[in-house]
């Protein structure tokens, strides 16, 4: 197996890991970059968390307890404003 990090670039703002606490509640990670990465010839979009204790993890997934990755979107007025 070869793995090879391609190209790093910045995640979007506002995107974010949502991740179950062992005591039930819900976390929220800011997501710091997206990796593109090579292994074996499949090329896949990885994110890279920052969490205050673990530092960048470039390999969130091997946390059991991931729910989603979220993006908040901005709040567009739908209409003309008056």
């Amino acid at each position: 197996m070869s793995k090879k990090i391609i190209q790093i670039i910045p995640a979007p703002s506002g995107m974010y890991a949502e991740y179950q606490t062992d005591e039930g509640g819900i976390e929220h990670i800011p997501v710091v970059s997206l990796m593109l990465v090579d292994d074996d010839g499949l090329q896949y979009l990885s994110p890279a968390i920052f969490d205050a204790e673990y530092g960048v993890n470039e390999e969130p997934e091997q946390f059991g307890n991931s729910i989603r990755y979220v993006m908040e979107t901005p709040n567009f007025p739908t209409g003309p404003q008056f």
